[in-house]
């Protein structure tokens, strides 16, 4: 079970956007928020990551929060999110299988 915890939050990153009415998309920003630190203490992957915007950069949990770990975006105040992009390691693409989204 640690496994696949892990794996399901080794993510590059997330967009997360609004749309308000008769306008294009608008992505939201905010607080990166949930598990602090990573795999190793590697500061190229901390949760930070996956709000980057880098391809080059993701979220490898720390081992010891492996079957707890989650990251999010505190946007602030109430959005309506219409759209959540999302981007797999591009050689790690099976690591969110049964991952969740959650609003």
């Amino acid at each position: 079970m640690k496994n696949k915890c892990t794996r399901m939050l080794q993510i590059i990153f997330l967009i997360l956007y609004a749309t308000p009415l008769l306008a294009q998309s608008e992505k939201l920003t905010g607080t990166v928020i949930g598990t602090e630190g990573s795999w190793n203490n590697d500061p190229n992957r901390t949760r930070d990551a996956a709000f980057d915007g880098d391809l080059n950069t993701f979220f490898d949990v720390p081992e010891v929060d492996a079957n707890d770990a989650w990251v999010g975006l505190d946007l602030g105040s109430a959005k309506e999110i219409t759209k959540v992009r999302y981007y797999p390691r591009s050689n790690k693409p099976d690591r969110m299988n049964g991952g969740i989204f959650q609003a």
